[in-house]
């Protein structure tokens, strides 16, 4: 399996990230991720217009922490508007899906080669959709997350069948 092609990416950061009122957009269709999050902490994402690449907007992953997103707009062009996975405290607050995931539009705890660690402490606080339909979220391995306010809904037959995905491969049944 290759490594994704990711437009920016932060990781690893000891002082607190700060992205604020930009448009952040690959230049073509080869990038996966838009932007990538790998093991950074204190990061605040605000006021931007993110379009995603063939799989997210937004992926947080391998250990992430104190992680928000505000007042963002993500307009998804793949499978998902954001993962977040192996993470701990995000808060995504006032954010609008213009375009929802093919898939899901927030994927909370999915399968990572890098972690078992499961994610907890995700807050989702008034995030909406620019039609009006529900802002789709599944859970596998992670807490259920705390929904305040605008208009999420979780899909609880994909996030269980998800759940039992994340136990077998962990197991080694699947691979």
């Amino acid at each position: 399996m290759s490594a994704d092609k990711n437009y920016e990416v932060y990781g690893d950061n000891t002082d607190p990230i700060l992205i604020t009122g930009q448009t952040i957009e690959p230049p073509d269709g080869s990038y996966q991720d838009t932007v990538k999050f790998s093991n950074g902490a204190r990061i605040r994402i605000q006021n931007c217009h993110i379009v995603g690449g063939s799989e997210d907007c937004i992926d947080m992953n391998r250990g992430c922490r104190d992680i928000t997103v505000d007042s963002c707009e993500l307009d998804s062009r793949g499978k998902y508007c954001m993962t977040i996975k192996d993470t701990q405290r995000v808060t995504v607050v006032d954010t609008v899906i213009l375009n929802h995931g093919c898939e899901t539009d927030i994927d909370i705890g999915n399968w990572t080669d890098t972690s078992k660690a499961r994610t907890k402490g995700v807050r989702l606080i008034g995030v909406t959709s620019a039609d009006g339909r529900s802002v789709k979220v599944r859970v596998g391995h992670a807490d259920w997350p705390q929904i305040i306010g605008g208009k999420c809904k979780i899909d609880y037959v994909s996030s269980y069948l998800l759940k039992a995905y994340w136990q077998l491969k962990s197991w080694g049944l699947i691979k």
